[in-house]
């Protein structure tokens, strides 16, 4: 049996290249989901500083809680939206 070299050599680097292409794929996935939940796990904490100073009596210290609130509140949403719009386009960047 004769076997062409040139044709196994291409097909076992579009193996190798799925492979790494689906690892770093998964990878990218990872990274997201675990920057999601370790910056909203530090933002909800902060929220909850916030609203604490809100309640205090202080005007001063009620404004700087509504100020962190509103200001975090739009931090997040924004770290939200492109780590869902990274996401959703980590498949689409890894296409062979």
């Amino acid at each position: 049996m004769i076997v062409d070299v040139n044709t196994s050599v291409r097909i076992l680097e579009k193996i190798s290249l799925t492979i790494i292409v689906g690892i770093a794929a998964y990878l990218a996935y990872l990274a997201a989901y675990i920057f999601a939940i370790v910056f909203g796990g530090l933002f909800t904490i902060i929220h909850v500083g916030a609203y604490d100073l809100i309640l205090e009596h202080d005007l001063y210290l009620k404004l700087a809680g509504i100020f962190i609130a509103f200001v975090l509140f739009h931090i997040d949403n924004i770290l939200a939206h492109y780590t869902i719009e990274f996401i959703k386009n980590i498949k689409y960047n890894f296409i062979i």
